[in-house]
């Protein structure tokens, strides 16, 4: 059985503008959002594992079904180091009973990941884009089960870093920047011709897997026109950033209908398709708009 476990503190909006200034979400966003990861989860991962990871005074729904709630003593001014910290110590109690994805909640699943494990001998996975400070993205790493030890020492070494050497970074990129100093991208090894982009690396004793980010953790640009099709291509889509406002947009067009909800769902789908529809459409003309400009005062 897959554990998914997010992360997620609640902030105040002043707090949370300030923290996060990529397309910052307040507090019912989050909770929709993390309801429709752990749904895509579900559905393509039966029987899997839910689990949150937060402070000791953030409010969830009383009744909010088979997820679990973790909490622990962390600082909720510094986000992302508050992140690796829990992220840390949830690996620590884990009883790695099966593998253990840890990953944003503005995600939802396109296909199930429970493949990339019975033919791998890989301890870390994480996925990169070709880019300077930040290859590897912080918002998916997944943890096989095999050798439950190395994975608690990868994610000690993981939070030292993060606490040491990025500390004036702790609101934001810090664990980014953390797993590029522990993993050399350009030191990396292709598995092979047919590889798509996988790619693989040694840390201390961890076994690291690479897949490229347009395969296994894609963001679409910002536009409905990019979400007007289900993008069969990726195995996970991540609306990071402004491009959080098409997560419950592309759940409804492509997703739901998969996991049942009722006679009504047909109808649903269709009216969100329509809705994207008409998005992008709005979009391509407001780009075509000459824009008006302000004459200068006499």
């Amino acid at each position: 059985m897959i554990t998914f476990a997010t992360f997620h503190v609640d902030l105040s909006d002043r707090r949370a503008r300030r923290v996060l200034p990529y397309g910052a979400a307040f507090r019912d966003q989050y909770l929709q959002m993390i309801d429709l990861m752990f749904r895509s989860a579900s559905l393509f991962h039966p029987n899997c594992r839910k689990v949150v990871l937060t402070d000791e005074a953030t409010l969830f729904p009383q009744n909010w079904g088979d997820i679990e709630i973790h909490r622990f003593d962390i600082e909720p001014k510094t986000p992302m180091f508050s992140r690796v910290v829990s992220q840390e110590r949830y690996v620590q109690q884990y009883d790695f009973g099966g593998p253990l994805i840890l990953l944003d909640c503005d995600m939802l699943f396109n296909r199930s990941f429970a493949g990339l494990f019975p033919n791998s001998d890989f301890d870390i996975g994480l996925t990169y884009v070709e880019r300077n400070d930040q290859p590897l993205n912080g918002g998916l790493i997944i943890l096989a089960d095999r050798h439950p030890e190395i994975c608690s020492q990868f994610f000690q070494r993981f939070r030292e870093i993060t606490e040491s050497d990025f500390s004036d970074k702790h609101a934001w990129f810090c664990d980014q920047l953390a797993l590029a100093k522990m993993i050399d991208l350009d030191s990396t090894v292709s598995v092979g011709e047919q590889s798509n982009g996988r790619r693989r690396a040694t840390v201390d004793e961890a076994r690291i897997e690479l897949w490229p980010c347009a395969t296994h953790n894609f963001t679409p640009e910002n536009t409905f026109s990019t979400i007007l099709d289900a993008d069969q291509g990726s195995w996970l889509l991540h609306f990071k950033g402004a491009q959080k406002r098409l997560m419950p947009h592309y759940w409804r067009a492509h997703l739901e209908g998969q996991s049942g909800g009722g006679f009504l769902s047909p109808l649903r789908r269709s009216i969100s398709k329509a809705a994207i529809f008409m998005g992008a459409v709005y979009e391509s003309i407001k780009w075509r708009l000459p824009k008006r400009t302000e004459s200068p005062a006499a």
